[in-house]
């Protein structure tokens, strides 16, 4: 056993008798073993507390102390980067990598991330292990200090000795040339980047940090092992499709029996996080850390610390005797049980606290998991109810509402957590329109003309001369219902239709009016959000006030649709205030199917849309796949936009409420938190407004058509906007208008805006339908699809008629039937040649199996290879899986021609080329047509960007130095790994698509036994049978995913449908196909490789991939 190893074993035994019983076995007879352990094990008890961490040095005051992790590359201080750089360069090996900084053993170094007082941290690769690490190196003039060496080696104990997913793994520690750390690189940002950046979490996002971190501190407390600076900036975010939190800086760690003040009588931790023991210098146990997680999950809900003040000792001296403000006073619809939960967690008495980091850790699991899947949460006692709560000098206990009516909430409530103040009382009814017929809108139309006017100039945005004057606001209920009735005669339809569901849609007329919030609303709403920065961007978000000009009529449904209709159509109510749902004891003993559907999200409701759609045979608005929802040009259902939404809620009226500006009118036309008893109620039950429309205010939130953008109002400045529509876009947040019940007046006004995540379903989120005047034309005079049934049995979504999928296997004739068949019916080229000359062929929709089968794998890991991490690449390759490509793309024929970059990029950096440092190799050879290589996955993806903006396509990525942001474009990209390998499998299951023998590949790729050890001109060799030259050999090809080792693990059960592995800064690139210097097993259809985004070698390509919206806005 080494003496690292043995040291490190008797660290972990406290009883003196049983330690020395374990170092005579460890050492045995070897005496200067034994003395060498002993003199280490001394050092350790000596050297008491360290100086302030390399990540977090000291600070006097009462802030946080700063904190330069390995995942934040943005730290780096540009006041002496060539000094911090020329320093470290003593200390290294010279490096023949361009770009790097040199060689520490067998890193790489890449960039200096940061320094603090006592060092400096690095990025670096890893040569042997082919992975990207952070090195810790202590600074020079320290080195050779005994004190931050013991402090060096404690810390590697410390976290090496606890190896867990929600710890920053140490992978080594060295002493030569300086001593150094070799730590997990974290691509991703700290906690406390995260909470300067956005402002107080989503409650679920709370729980998924809160528990990661709490089963991280499970792990080192089981080793013995307390922290002692549990805080946002020492909590990294690892970036990946699953997000991961860990926690780093054990240089203040100490086991359980060494773990109070310092020797020197100094406290160890950061102010604003200790505990009442750690700042009063007593003796620590494992609960400390839980003190401190607590105040972090205060800090994640709210935004704040809970104990602030000027200066150090007056943040310890609250630490010591304040209990932290309530956190339903900084943000009101924070539920109960989450401030149960944190208030435990901060109580003053450790006894009091949770005894365990596991135990919080399974709580806060539990509650993830109800809040989830049922919508509330019932495994936590609420307040009042054992825990004592913290009242305040605003609200008493006495006054707060029942936990069981406005605590017990879904994540729709907890993800809207933005407001300030909220007035939950109970009001009598009785003054209620119980009839719900129109009435006169008091105080909403000053200003109004006494009667309608033809103020339209003929013609009026392209209407005929003699239709009806558009409606320009102000106007009042009678000149609503006037217009309504001309515009309905006008086109022959009905002012009012009832559809197959019994659902009842009332005609808007085309109109004008001003749109967004005025300068008071503004400074009003402002003064209530106070710092609430997410509140305020959405305030703000409703300035400028700006002329809409709406050119179209169209129909909007009366009320939000109802769980009974969506039940109807989609055979299940999700909702939680129904029968069967997680509220149903807040509704008991109502008939809630006419209540709102609720729970559902963006796709859900857009699914509903087209499902309707189709039951009434007209062409549906969207398409969905899965998570993908694409709008299509149909005249089926569909949701109001955000400027429609808003019309057709004003209603004529320029007031914060269509029922004037007063508060208490909203009490008489919306359900929100002052009159709903805590729960939706039947649509319609109150007054309706002057266009005929029911809950316009409250209820719930409905979702509309647009993206979210806060600045969208402003591009409108000093214009009128006509008929703006904010295209959604696939993953981006949408928004929801109207407010909802659980939320008070100041979010339920016609102007206010609020967001939500289309995969979001919340018990305060639903819905009403927008239909074309055509469609009602065409569904009274009885023409619709005619296609219902077959419609019905598409093909993930597409129409009936269209063509088969191309599902592997299929051979080389009918891979060119796909193609043609589906060039036909999108109305493109099968083959289509952009401006630089580059071919690309259009791949068709389809699935195949991905990967290579297990016979596969254990027959390559016998073949022998260069690359150290060929086991696990080869390994990656399992499971095979099924995969479904729901939309059609079009590839480059060819990788791309060192000719083709150099015209978009103005260089050549090829080495087979004339200037290259290989141009012996291709002396006397035209290589303007050899693919282009010594480019990063960067390079291509800025390549990709700027043929993009040549051609007029909005680009898929933006680039900022190395730092590569994925954009919602329709220009060109590289090809996601799943289209790569389908597009070069061409409906084969070989390992090759030209056979399953290595000889097979010879007349398809240029690979180490005939390429001559250099590139060939691109399109020399046989092409696929979609038509592709190259795929196999030349050069590797940069494809757009991150490189994860398991990321096939995911779909052993279940189909991939459209997989792709977000990429993040600092993760590696999948390439693919091989290249000419490898051997056949390197090249085969389902081999995978990876390499640093920023990794240039002359054996690294990439060829494009372009949408077939782009080729058909391109082609005309």
């Amino acid at each position: 056993m080494q003496e690292r190893e043995i040291v490190r074993k008797a660290l972990e035994i406290t009883d003196p008798a049983d330690r020395a019983s374990f170092l005579d076995q460890a050492c045995g007879t070897n005496a200067t073993l034994r003395e060498q352990v002993e003199q280490s094990l001394k050092a350790d008890r000596d050297s008491g507390d360290p100086p302030p961490t390399i990540d977090s040095p000291g600070s006097e005051s009462g802030d946080e102390t700063t904190v330069l992790a390995p995942s934040e590359e943005a730290a780096l201080t540009s006041s002496d980067d060539g000094s911090t750089e020329d320093e470290l360069r003593r200390y290294l090996e010279p490096t023949n990598r361009p770009g790097r900084l040199g060689r520490l053993a067998h890193y790489e170094i890449e960039a200096i991330l940061g320094r603090g007082a006592y060092g400096i941290v690095a990025k670096a690769f890893d040569e042997k292990l082919h992975r990207v690490v952070a090195i810790k190196m202590l600074s020079p003039e320290l080195a050779t200090t005994s004190p931050p060496r013991k402090r060096f080696l404690r810390e590697a104990r410390s976290a090496a000795a606890v190896p867990h997913e929600n710890l920053v793994g140490i992978f080594a520690v060295e002493d030569e040339p300086l001593p150094y750390l070799v730590m997990e690189y974290i691509p991703g940002g700290t906690l406390q980047a995260r909470l300067d950046r956005n402002g107080p979490l989503d409650v679920p996002e709370v729980l998924r940090i809160g528990e990661q971190v709490a089963a991280g501190l499970a792990a080192a407390h089981a080793a013995n092992l307390i922290h002692r600076d549990i805080k946002p900036s020492n909590i990294l975010l690892a970036e990946g499709s699953h997000e991961r939190a860990k926690i780093a800086d054990f240089g203040l760690a100490r086991a359980v029996d060494d773990a109070s003040m310092t020797t020197s009588g100094m406290i160890a931790g950061t102010p604003m996080y200790m505990a009442p023991e750690q700042a009063r210098g007593e003796t620590l146990d494992h609960r400390t850390d839980l003190f401190s997680l607590g105040s972090v999950l205060y800090q994640m809900a709210s935004g704040r610390p809970p104990f602030r003040a000027p200066n150090t000792m007056a943040v310890l001296k609250r630490v010591c005797e304040d209990r932290p403000r309530p956190l339903h006073d900084v943000i009101p619809e924070i539920p109960g049980w989450l401030e149960a939960i944190i208030f435990r967690l901060l109580e003053k008495d450790r006894e009091d606290r949770y005894q365990s980091a596991q135990e919080v850790a399974d709580l806060l699991a539990r509650c993830r998991n109800e809040l989830e899947h049922h919508g509330n949460v019932t495994c936590v006692e609420q307040r009042g109810q054992g825990t004592q709560q913290p009242t305040s000098p605003a609200r008493s206990a006495s006054s707060r509402p029942s936990p069981t009516k406005h605590w017990l909430i879904s994540t729709a409530a907890a993800t809207l957590a933005i407001v300030a103040v909220l007035f939950y009382v109970n009001r009598d009814t009785s003054d209620r329109d119980a009839s719900g017929a129109t009435s006169e809108v008091a105080g909403t139309t000053e200003g109004a003309a006494d009667a309608i006017t033809s103020s339209a100039a003929e013609g009026w945005h392209g209407w005929p001369a003699d239709a009806p004057p558009p409606a320009i606001a102000p106007f009042d209920a009678g000149q609503a219902k006037t217009h309504q009735d001309a515009w309905a005669e006008y086109l022959d339809v009905p002012a009012e239709y009832e559809n197959s569901l019994g659902m009842t849609l009332r005609l808007i007329p085309p109109g004008e009016f001003l749109m967004g919030s005025t300068q008071e609303e503004i400074e009003e709403a402002l003064e209530i959000a106070g710092e609430d920065s997410s509140w305020r961007e959405r305030i703000l978000s409703a300035v400028p006030q700006h002329r809409v000009i709406l050119t179209q009529p169209f129909y909007l449904a009366a009320t939000e649709v109802t769980q009974a209709q969506y039940e109807q159509m989609m055979g299940k109510n999700p909702s939680h205030f129904s029968a069967t749902g997680e509220g149903s004891e807040e509704v008991a003993d109502l008939e809630t199917r006419n209540h709102p559907v609720e729970m559902v999200s963006w796709r859900d409701a857009a699914e509903f849309c087209t499902t309707l759609s189709k039951q009434e045979e007209l062409k549906p608005s969207y398409i969905r796949s899965g998570r993908l929802v694409k709008p299509l040009d149909g005249m089926g259902y569909r949701f109001p936009t955000e400027a429609e939404w808003e019309f057709a809620c004003r209603a004529g009226t320029t007031t914060c409420f269509w029922s004037g500006d007063r508060k208490p009118t909203l009490l008489q036309v919306g359900w929100n938190a002052n009159n709903s008893g805590g729960r939706t109620h039947a649509v319609a039950e109150l007054r309706v407004n002057p266009f005929g429309l029911y809950d316009m205010h409250g209820n719930v939130w409905e979702w509309v058509q647009d993206t979210w953008d806060a600045e969208f109002y402003a591009s409108f400045e000093g214009g009128a906007a006509i008929d703006p529509d904010n295209e959604f876009q696939a993953g981006a947040r949408r928004v929801v208008r109207g407010g909802c019940w659980f939320f008070g007046e100041g979010l339920c006004g016609s102007s206010y805006r609020h967001t939500a995540f289309p995969m979001g379903f919340k018990n305060t989120l639903g819905f009403r339908v927008a239909l074309p005047v055509d469609a009602v034309r065409q569904l009274m005079d009885g023409e619709g699809m005619q296609t219902p049934q077959t419609e019905a049995r598409s093909w993930h979504g597409w129409p009936a008629d269209a063509p088969a999928p191309a599902i592997a296997p299929f051979d080389a004739g009918q891979a060119k039937a796909h193609q043609d068949a589906w060039a036909e019916y999108l109305g493109v080229p099968v083959e289509y040649e952009n401006s630089l000359g580059m071919t690309l062929r259009l791949i068709p929709p389809g699935e195949f199996l991905m990967g290579s089968t297990q016979e596969e794998i254990e027959a390559l890991l016998m073949v022998p290879d260069e690359d150290e991490g060929w086991h696990e690449l080869v390994r990656s390759e399992a499971p095979q899986h099924k995969v479904i490509l729901t939309q059609p793309v079009y590839v480059g024929v060819t990788e791309v021609t060192q000719a083709q970059y150099e015209q978009v990029m103005g260089t050549n950096p090829s080495h087979f080329s004339p200037a290259g440092e290989g141009r012996e190799k291709v002396a006397g050879l035209e290589t303007g047509n050899h693919p282009v290589e010594m480019v990063s996955w960067n390079d291509a993806a800025e390549f990709c960007a700027k043929l993009s903006e040549q051609e007029q396509l909005k680009p898929f990525y933006f680039r900022s130095g190395d730092t590569l942001t994925l954009l919602e474009g329709s220009g060109y990209r590289l090809p996601t790994e799943a289209e790569w390998e389908y597009a070069c499998r061409a409906g084969t299951m070989t390992r090759f698509w030209s056979g399953d023998e290595d000889h097979d590949v010879v007349s398809a790729s240029w690979y180490g036994s005939n390429s001559g050890s250099r590139t060939h001109a691109a399109g020399e060799l046989k092409a696929n049978p979609f038509g592709l030259s190259d795929v196999h050999g030349n050069v590797w090809e940069c494809v757009q995913d991150s490189w994860d080792p398991a990321f096939y693990g995911k779909f052993e059960e279940d189909a991939a449908i459209d997989p792709f592995s977000p990429f993040f800064g600092g993760s590696r690139r999948v390439l693919r196909g091989g290249g000419w210097g490898h051997l056949p097993s390197s090249c085969r259809s389902s081999s995978r490789r990876a390499s640093p985004s920023s990794y240039r070698a002359n054996g690294i390509g990439f060829r494009v991939a372009l949408p077939v919206d782009a080729v058909r806005q391109l082609v005309n």
